[in-house]
Formats: structure tokens, C-alpha cells, sequence
């Protein structure tokens, strides 16, 4: 008999910001305040900015399943867009050559259904919310944000 391997990697994105570090980092808390996480905040040693354990209804609007995939129910209605959702979306910082930055953002997502005890089902990341981070904070450095 074969087994089932299943596997729940975060989702990463990585991007090169064309913007010294300090100038990055002061620009984060606005990245995350356009896409309506209140519950951002900051480990400065570590340059790092995020929120973890959160529980957003919609990002920016959108439907969660926009950004992650926790599978679909019997009515082929997507399992992110009715179950509560918890999420954990980081971006680490660090100094690159050239006055540059790399930005690594992480998203981690688990759900579980509203209205019942019914254990808790990863989420995979589908990469788009990551990749948003990263244009958010272009267009925030060159004052479009």
C-alpha cells in the first residue's frame, strides 16, 4: 500500500527592493496598513515586521481564497471564504549590495470551520498576498502609496 505524504510549507516570497534598509523598514508599517492588518508590528533587532495569529474576514476587500486554498466543501464553495481563517504574514529584512534591501515575506495560514469543534486544516499559500507585499512597498517608496 502507498502512502500519503501531505506537506504545508509556508508560502515566501523574496524581493529586492531598490531602497537602502532604514528606508524599507520606516515604509512597512504603511505596506501592511494598505492591506488592512491592524495587528502588524515590529521586532526591530531582527528587522522584522508582521503579524502573527491573526483572523481577517478579507485582505484589502478580497475574499480570502484570493490568497490561500484550504480546500473546497461539498458545494464546491472554497473553505477559505467559510471557515475562520488565522493567519501569520512576516517580512524579514535585510541589507543587500548596492543600497539595496531583500525583503522576505511569509504567509502561514490554518482554518477551521465557524460552527463547529472540528480540528484545524492547514492552508496552502498561492503566493499572491507575498507577491502583494512586495509591490505595496514598491509603490509606497516612490509615493504612489
Amino acid at each position: 500500500m502507498g502512502r500519503a505524504q501531505l506537506r504545508n510549507e509556508p508560502g515566501t516570497a523574496t524581493r529586492t527592493i531598490p531602497a537602502p534598509l532604514d528606508s524599507v523598514w520606516h515604509a512597512l508599517p504603511r505596506v501592511y496598513e494598505r492591506l488592512g492588518i491592524a495587528e502588524a508590528g515590529a521586532t526591530p533587532g531582527q528587522r522584522v515586521f508582521g503579524a502573527r495569529n491573526f483572523r481577517p474576514r478579507r485582505i484589502e476587500g478580497k475574499r480570502l481564497s484570493t490568497y490561500i486554498d484550504c480546500g473546497t466543501g461539498v458545494t464546491a464553495t472554497p473553505k477559505a471564504d467559510e471557515y475562520e481563517i488565522t493567519m501569520t504574514l512576516t517580512s524579514r529584512l535585510s541589507a543587500a549590495e548596492d543600497a539595496t534591501t531583500v525583503m522576505e515575506t511569509v504567509l502561514e495560514a490554518t482554518g477551521k470551520p465557524r460552527a463547529s469543534m472540528a480540528d484545524r486544516v492547514s492552508c496552502q499559500s498561492n503566493g499572491t498576498l507575498e507577491a502583494r507585499v512586495g509591490g505595496l512597498m514598491i509603490s509606497v517608496l516612490v509615493g504612489v502609496g
